[in-house]
């Protein structure tokens, strides 16, 4: 609205589109610049949705550079409570312009793809961006695409032990390790019925051999 041109809004319906909700402002930046071309994707179990748009937001000098953002909602009956936004690309560009003159010389892109089916606890997305030289070309840029895996799960990985706390089991120190790295950990000696979600399983049977302690240090090789 106003000097504002850009913004990423989202109505939905309970039932099968004969009546919508107001728009909801999905972009909670607090600059005026743009935010445009909006991909959606909902999770198998209906709980939680992701949109993903491309953002100028972290430019607010120029309105010019950008980054591919993401905003994840928990879905409960009718309402969806988002959490904030974050950055998918590491890192801003510059648009690239020029490439498809029969199309338009100023066209950049047309849209992008978000994915849940590959994995029920994860996002899949796809963006492009021009952070790379075009070889022999520069400083002209070379439009890429990229992936990214946002994950849903409440862990990142799963440490189970024969005995928690058992003397000089090895899950505890793996545990410590995994989380002094600011990774997150479910450490359980009750396995789960899934697995699905975990980037890693880490599976201990008993206590390390030879009498020995087991510490970070050989929680790292």
């Amino acid at each position: 609205a106003g000097s504002d041109k850009g913004d990423i809004f989202m109505v939905s319906s309970t039932n099968g589109g004969a009546n919508w909700s107001s728009a909801v402002r999905v972009n909670d930046d607090a600059t005026i610049n743009d935010q445009w071309m909006p991909t959606i994707a909902v999770t198998p179990d209906g709980n939680k949705l992701g949109i993903f748009y491309y953002s100028r937001q972290e430019d607010p000098a120029n309105n010019n550079l950008f980054r591919y953002y993401g905003r994840i909602g928990t879905i409960s009956g009718s309402t969806i409570s988002f959490d904030p936004s974050f950055a998918i690309s590491d890192v801003a560009s510059l648009p690239e312009f020029g490439r498809d003159a029969v199309v338009n010389s100023v066209y950049m892109g047309d849209y992008n793809h978000a994915s849940v089916t590959a994995s029920p606890n994860a996002f899949h997305v796809v963006w492009s961006d021009n952070r790379d030289d075009l070889a022999g070309g520069a400083p002209r840029k070379d439009p890429n695409v990229y992936y990214e895996k946002i994950s849903l799960a409440p862990s990142q990985f799963l440490v189970w032990d024969g005995v928690l706390g058992g003397q000089d089991f090895s899950g505890t120190v793996i545990k410590n390790f995994l989380t002094g790295l600011s990774y997150t950990v479910d450490h359980t000696s009750v396995f789960p019925a899934s697995l699905i979600g975990y980037e890693a399983v880490f599976l201990c049977f008993g206590m390390y051999p030879g009498n020995v302690a087991f510490d970070a240090g050989k929680a790292s090789l």
